[in-house]
C-alpha cells in the first residue's frame, strides 16, 4: 500500500480493523505512592489498521470524588486544572458516553476494534479501580487490550520502555504535551502507525483475569 510522501505500508493481515488508542490521566500525589488514582481524563484516538490514519476521537475530563482537590503535582504533570475537573461530570456519566461513542463507532465503521495502551495500567488497574469506586459494569470491549510495548519490541528488537522512548527510537516527534491524555493517545497512535507500516502484526496481549471479573461481578 502506497502512503503519502512515498511511504510504503507492508501488507500484513491484521486481526483487527481499527485500534482504539487510550491513555487515561489520573489524580496523583508525588509524595504519596499509595494515592488512590481516579481517572480525570478519558481520551480515545481511533485509527484504521489499513493505513494508520486517525478516523475518530473522543475526549472528556472527569471530576474525581474521593480526592476532589487536585494536587499541585497533578496539575503540573497533566496540565489539568481544578476548574476543568470541577466543571466535568463524574466517572459514571463520562463512561456511559464513552461506551456510547464506541457503540456509535461500530455502527459507522464496520469491522473489529480493540483498545491499545502504552502498558497495562490503564485497563488492568485504573479502570478496575474506577469500577470498584463506581460500582459499574464494564463492557467486555474494555476488558482486553494491546499493550503496545509487546508489538513494538517484536518489530524493533528494543524493549518498549515508554512512549517518549518509542517515539525517539522511531524518529517520530513528540506532539503536544506529555501527560496530556489526548496528546499522549495521539502520540501512541503515531507509534502504532509506524509499526503497521513496518508490517508488524498487532494482537491482543492482555485481558482481565477471571478473579478480577468475578470480584467485580462482571
Amino acid at each position: 500500500i502506497i502512503l503519502e510522501f512515498g511511504l510504503t505500508m507492508a501488507v500484513v493481515p491484521q486481526i483487527y480493523d481499527y485500534f482504539w488508542v487510550l491513555d487515561f490521566e489520573a489524580t496523583c500525589d508525588k509524595s504519596n505512592p499509595n494515592w488512590l488514582n481516579e481517572i480525570i481524563e478519558f481520551p480515545i484516538v481511533a485509527i484504521s489498521a489499513k493505513d494508520g490514519h486517525v478516523v475518530a476521537e473522543f475526549r472528556e475530563y472527569v471530576r474525581p470524588v474521593k480526592n476532589p482537590r487536585l494536587t499541585e503535582f497533578c496539575t503540573e504533570l497533566t496540565g489539568i486544572t481544578q476548574e476543568t475537573v470541577d466543571s466535568a461530570d463524574t466517572f459514571p456519566a463520562v463512561f456511559a458516553r464513552a461506551i456510547a461513542w464506541c457503540e456509535d463507532f461500530r455502527q459507522r465503521f464496520s469491522g473489529k476494534a480493540i483498545f491499545v495502551t502504552c502498558g497495562d495500567w490503564d485497563l488492568q488497574r485504573a479502570l478496575v479501580i474506577q469500577a470498584r469506586l463506581s460500582g459499574l459494569r464494564i463492557p467486555s470491549i474494555f476488558r482486553e487490550w494491546v499493550n503496545l510495548k509487546f508489538p513494538y519490541q517484536a518489530a524493533t528488537g528494543n524493549r518498549g520502555s515508554g512512549m517518549t522512548r518509542m517515539l525517539a527510537d522511531l524518529g517520530l516527534p513528540l506532539i503536544g504535551r506529555h501527560h496530556s491524555g489526548l496528546d499522549d493517545a495521539r502520540n501512541i497512535a503515531a507509534v502504532v502507525r509506524a509499526l503497521l507500516i513496518r508490517g508488524q502484526a498487532i494482537e491482543c496481549t492482555g485481558r482481565w483475569s477471571s478473579r478480577v471479573t468475578r470480584e467485580l461481578g462482571q
